[in-house]
């Protein structure tokens, strides 16, 4: 169970008792781990076994122990958007709402958890105005971001964009699927004149059958090393550059698109479907975290209240 604490077990006649909340869990024999040296054989009696130190106490002097699991995590926490497509394209903080373009559609079955959104990948993208919760800057310094989603690919040729933030007058940053793997640019005081170059392996399994969990975090360290990515919550051998001189990144006037450049939303299009989209500013995930996303949301769960 979840609650044990294994490091205090009271070893009897064949059980051992652990315990979990108010209430004490028995426990076959066999299963109580190592045995200290001093064991007593008698029902009434028992040992206390804690930190290499053994004690001798009367079953009825045991008590149980209170113990409170540590808190689950609050993926609330410092979340500016999230989007679970089942069944628009709505934000669940109620602050950046996504406007559809094209055929891409929501509230399609087969998603991870319930329904997702679908892209055909002609000119099938979704947009959300420029807003500060999606630039990562206090105004001198990088801040920490993370963006977690799942994504099923259909087709893939070149280029997939899944999060792009640059448009003709403005850069901050881009992600995609690329030939050689997954990439992402952050770009310095709006310019390609410094820019962080950070890529790792990967090739797209195609067909729309099979789900994969991305999640991209940034410590806002200014250096490529400070990003790191991970499928299917397992971290992946980062490469980059640092290009140029990288100051920070701006708050540029460019709105966001999910499935596309904005640029030239019509190229290098998404196509597939994608489920569960969060992303967090001034917020670096753990592996611990990016792990429990991925295992919560794989078995069917929200990870959002």
């Amino acid at each position: 169970m979840a609650n044990e604490i294994y490091s205090k077990s009271w070893w009897g006649s064949g059980v051992c008792f652990n315990t979990v909340g108010w209430g004490l869990v028995y426990k076959p024999y066999a299963q109580c781990g190592a045995v200290p040296a001093l064991l007593l054989a008698l029902e009434t009696r028992a040992t206390y076994y804690e930190n290499e130190t053994c004690t001798i106490a009367t079953l009825d002097e045991i008590e149980a122990i209170a113990y409170t699991a540590p808190p689950a995590p609050l993926y609330t926490d410092d979340l500016v958007a999230s989007y679970s497509f089942d069944t628009d394209f709505s934000d669940y903080t109620g602050n950046n709402n996504l406007t559809a373009n094209g055929n891409v559609v929501a509230g399609v079955a087969g998603g991870v958890v319930d329904d997702c959104a679908e892209f055909d990948g002609t000119s099938d993208y979704t947009v959300a105005a420029d807003s500060d919760d999606f630039s990562f800057t206090d105004g001198a310094t990088d801040l920490p971001f993370s963006i977690s989603f799942w994504a099923n690919f259909n087709t893939f040729s070149q280029d997939a964009y899944f999060l792009s933030k640059r448009d003709g007058s403005g850069l901050e940053y881009q992600m995609d699927f690329g030939g050689n793997g997954l990439s992402i640019l952050l770009f310095s005081q709006g310019s390609t004149s410094g820019y962080l170059d950070s890529r790792a392996a990967f090739t797209p399994t195609t067909g729309g059958l099979t789900w994969q969990h991305f999640t991209f975090t940034y410590d806002g360290s200014g250096t490529f090393v400070g990003v790191k990515m991970y499928i299917d919550g397992v971290s992946q051998t980062i490469t980059g550059s640092d290009n140029g001189t990288y100051v920070a990144m701006s708050n540029t006037t460019s709105p966001i698109n999910i499935g596309s450049q904005v640029w030239n939303p019509s190229a290098n299009e998404f196509d597939g479907k994608m489920d569960e989209y969060h992303i967090w500013k001034n917020r670096e995930l753990t592996q611990a975290e990016v792990t429990d996303i991925y295992t919560t949301e794989l078995a069917g769960t929200s990870i959002l209240p």
